[in-house]
């Protein structure tokens, strides 16, 4: 986990280095680390909402792209697991997803 000195001096290009700093050390407080349902909010969950705009396209290409990445590393990861419990087979509906190796 990166340290809190690493988040800040990580800010994305169109934030001001002392406003994102300001949300970093608010974000890190444990009162802002539930939802507001009182739910707590994975690492997975804050990733995706520091790194969509409000109208929910990410806020740079390279945003995009690592969201893309870890869906598919998901999707991998549970087609894997239903083909493990499946002795190895893959169910019609998740055939062709994902190319074979």
């Amino acid at each position: 986990m990166l340290s809190k000195t690493d988040i800040i001096n990580n800010a994305p290009e169109d934030i001001a280095l002392d406003q994102w700093a300001l949300f970093v050390e608010y974000r890190l407080k444990p009162e802002t680390q539930t939802e507001e349902t009182g739910k707590e909010v994975s690492r997975v969950q804050m990733w995706d909402i520091t790194h969509k705009k409000i109208d929910g396209s990410y806020v740079n290409e390279k945003a995009k792209e690592i969201a893309l990445a870890t869906v598919k590393a998901q999707l991998q990861a549970l087609v894997s697991y239903i083909a493990s419990k499946e002795g190895g087979k893959i169910p019609i509906q998740l055939a062709g997803m994902f190319p074979t190796q």
